[in-house]
């Protein structure tokens, strides 16, 4: 029976950009039409015409300690300052509600500013506080939850210039499926020096302000953030929320085309414009305006334009415009900062112009609205953007809230029919699973030289000559021809390649093979912790002393979400896209992430996957950044052990296919497990010194409910946070408040011990494992420990044969304190 989707609407909005640093001034910077791209102020020294966007200036940070700014990146300072904002204008800055409220992040490039002097060749002027509060990508998340008092789990999504309207719609899909009433979207792009000179090097930045559509060709680079709080229409209502506007629906996916250039044909963007007026239950007449990507480069606006008219018509297009033209192309900020200038100048009876306007293109044959305002009464519109690795997103916006029909979907039940996994263990589910039965794999011992001096050396373990020494349990050297018979593992980098053999092990094992004829019907999302370090090391060494001379092939390459372009790319899969860096565990997410698109019927087949390689990265300060126990023992890796033993890094890869439950029985699959139901909830890890069980309990609680289960229904426990007191604890003690008494008696173990800390993916090793274990009644145990820091749990320490295993839970956590909780059901 179809159900109803609930509406979803924006009550709260923050902006910080060049043209207006709150929202009133934004929109004053709107209506007057000013331009704040400009001669750069940061990059002239290094290159010739720079021209930026800039926030020039002191930002002013309200309620925080001058003392705390210093140690915080702007990526995370901004995310503050402009959900403070959106907080204060929702009238939730002191309301209990943040308490359950989720964040959703977009950015390109967070987790930079600390490194760059680093990067730079000036390692003396390295802020070690801010490697320690901001030294990973996902610290923003962690940073903005903490500050603002927000509670209710988070995500971090990094497609690059789509990653702020990809977290709207993850915060959109929350809300319909109860996951809390109120979240909040966020978008944070400072502009650092690798940025601006992968772009300069690619020669796709315009003389002065960029002018879309129109004169020569060229972009201007921005910075900025935004921020929006998502709720529940009746919950808005019911606590007299001011309410700008409604999210009819949205649509993302991949062109499967190129790692920087758009596919010519816009087949992809095309198709993700009428996914999303699909997905709001609309049809293309309906669309009023379309706020374009529009970036000023021959190749966006072209392909751009292309889609509109494949949309539309050629000759019925809907009034388009770039706001770029103010305020430059922002990356990762960039859609949540243009939907707000929508929000805040269609309700005037306004439609945006594209400023700079001069002589329209030759194929600018549409009605491009130019340099002045168009006066007329817009209710529908789309908000498009689009970014390297050839994602797209589009989001169907209403400004007259409860005007337009309610979509409907029929709800599906979800279940695993395909999983594939990479690991020191091997290269095939079978290695997999024999490797469990021989007691897991041993760690190789690794090193590093550290050329640093000073302060900086005392984050790291490191002897007399300064290498880092430290085991790691690598995935050994293997044929990729014969797994991956039509790519050129050649050109891949060791992350992408053990994602791509992971997801063609789900395929194959799923028996689902992507037909030329079938692309989009089938989606994939990707989890990544640290990325593509290795790419991005060599990205970096390219920069000093010249970033002129950085290396252009490498750029593209190390965004977080070339991982899932080169699998897109590979397998030619062209449905939902987007990539989750949330850090540690991330591939948990990308698991709840697929289960909600299935759910709501949004797409047929759905990939959920995670990466993670041995590299340490362009600086050691990064691993050192993470307060790790290096120990240098084969046995070292002890699971919840009482003295803290522990952290055996690993690589690899995890995936498992996702898919309705009909779906599978109409393709006769075997189906492995099904997805009952999931929780997340978020610690302030970062100014906490003592961990909470509540947001283990929380998310847990979450997980429970939408299953329709109780704890002692419960008939395994699997966790999956790696060694150290902090971690352990939360989940543990987490773990015995959700499940009371019952936590005494069901089992609990832990495989990382077997694989190693594989950061994003051993979430999904996890869950395959638990998998593995349904079909053939066996729980493994957690290695090498003896003697538990929690008491009252049942820890597996020998193997456990012939239980039957009915229902399992996986929890997990980053490391910024973000709980995940996962409820899955053996399939009879």
């Amino acid at each position: 029976m179809p159900n109803i989707r609930k509406r979803v609407v924006i009550t709260g909005m923050g902006v910080l950009s060049s043209i207006g640093r709150t929202v009133p001034e934004f929109k004053q910077g709107l209506l007057d039409k000013k331009i704040g791209i400009e001669p750069s102020e940061t990059y002239s020294e290094y290159f010739t015409g720079a021209y930026a966007s800039e926030i020039k200036g002191d930002v002013e940070y309200p309620d925080l300690d001058p003392d705390l700014v210093t140690k915080i990146d702007k990526s995370a300072l901004w995310g503050y300052r402009v959900g403070r904002e959106a907080l204060e204008d929702g009238g939730l800055l002191d309301s209990d509600l943040r308490a359950k409220m989720g964040l959703m992040v977009g950015v390109s490039a967070a987790g930079t500013e600390a490194f760059i002097p680093f990067i730079m060749n000036k390692p003396e002027d390295t802020n070690m506080e801010m490697v320690k509060y901001s030294g990973s990508y996902a610290s923003i998340c962690p940073l903005v939850a903490s500050l603002l008092k927000i509670g209710g789990g988070y995500e971090l999504v990094a497609t690059a210039c789509t990653a702020s309207p990809n977290a709207i719609g993850l915060a959109y899909d929350a809300i319909q499926n109860n996951k809390g009433d109120v979240m909040m979207a966020l978008g944070s792009e400072p502009l650092y020096i690798p940025t601006f000179a992968g772009f300069y090097a690619l020669k796709a930045m315009a003389d002065g302000p960029c002018t879309p559509y129109s004169n020569q060709p060229g972009m201007s680079i921005g910075e900025g953030a935004g921020a929006l709080i998502v709720e529940e229409f009746e919950h808005a209502k019911a606590r007299g929320a001011k309410i700008y506007g409604e999210l009819l629906g949205y649509a993302t996916s991949s062109d499967a085309y190129h790692e920087t250039a758009p596919d010519p044909k816009a087949y992809g963007s095309s198709w993700v414009m009428r996914t999303a007026i699909e997905n709001a239950g609309l049809t293309p007449a309906d669309i009023e305006y379309v706020n374009a990507h529009g970036t000023g480069t021959d190749a966006n606006d072209r392909s751009e334009t292309l889609a509109i008219k494949k949309v539309f018509g050629e000759d019925s297009t809907p009034p388009i415009s770039s706001t770029k033209s103010y305020f430059g192309h922002n990356i990762g900020s960039a859609g949540i900062m243009e939907l707000i200038a929508c929000l805040v100048t269609l309700p005037e009876k306004k439609i945006l112009p594209t400023l700079n306007f001069g002589e329209a293109r030759s194929y600018s044959d549409i009605d491009c609205i130019p340099n002045d305002f168009r006066n007329q009464d817009v209710n529908v519109f789309l908000k498009n953007n689009y970014a390297f690795g050839g994602n797209n997103s589009c989001l169907a916006v209403s400004t007259k809230p409860a005007s337009i029909k309610q979509s409907e979907y029929t709800p599906q039940r979800v279940v695993i029919t395909g999983m594939g996994t990479v690991s020191s263990l091997g290269t095939s589910l079978t290695d997999f699973t024999d490797g469990f039965k021989a007691g897991g794999a041993v760690p190789v011992e690794r090193e590093i030289k550290v050329d640093l001096e000073g302060e900086e050396t005392q984050l790291l373990p490191l002897d007399e000559n300064k290498i880092l020494r430290y085991r790691c349990h690598i995935v050994k050297p293997f044929n990729a021809r014969k797994i991956l018979r039509s790519v050129d593992a050649k050109k891949l980098n060791n992350v992408s390649l053990y994602a791509l053999v992971a997801l063609e092990q789900a395929l194959k094992s799923a028996h689902y093979k992507v037909t030329k004829t079938a692309r989009e019907e089938i989606g994939m999302i990707m989890g990544i912790s640290k990325g593509p370090t290795s790419t991005i090391s060599r990205l970096c060494e390219s920069l000093a002393p010249d970033p002129n001379n950085v290396r252009t092939s490498e750029f593209a390459m190390s965004l977080m979400n070339s991982i899932a372009t080169q699998c897109a790319i590979a397998k030619g899969i062209k449905g939902y896209n987007t990539t989750l860096s949330s850090g540690v565990n991330a591939g948990l997410g990308a698991v709840f992430q697929g289960y909600e698109v299935i759910r709501q019927n949004l797409q047929d087949f759905m990939l959920a996957g995670a990466a993670d390689e041995d590299s340490l990265g362009f600086s050691p300060l990064m691993i050192g950044s993470n307060d790790f126990n290096y120990e240098n023992t084969d046995t070292s890796y002890q699971a919840y052990a009482k003295d803290d033993k522990g952290y055996v890094k690993g690589e690899g890869a995890g995936c498992v296919f996702l898919e309705s439950h009909s779906s599978a029985l109409k393709r006769e699959a075997r189906i492995l497990a099904e997805i009952l139901g999931y929780g997340r909830s978020c610690d302030q890890i970062y100014f906490n010194e003592t961990p909470s069980a509540q947001p283990m309990a929380d998310a847990i609680g979450m997980a429970l409910t939408e299953s329709n289960l109780e704890p002692q229904d419960l008939d395994l426990v699997c966790g999956t946070t790696w060694a150290g007191s902090y971690a352990t604890n939360m989940e543990l003690n987490g773990i015995k408040q959700a499940l009371g008494e019952h936590s005494k008696k069901v089992p609990l173990t832990n495989y990382n011990g077997y694989f190693g800390f594989v950061e994003a993916s051993g979430g999904l090793l996890n869950l395959t494992a638990v998998i593995k274990g349904f079909e053939e009644n066996t729980i493994y145990p957690i290695l090498n420990t003896t003697e538990f820091s929690v008491e009252g749990l049942n820890y597996v320490t020998r193997s456990l044969v012939g239980n039957e295993i009915k229902h399992a839970l996986i929890t997990g956590m980053s490391e910024g304190g973000n709980c995940y909780a996962l409820i899955i059901k053996k399939s009879f």
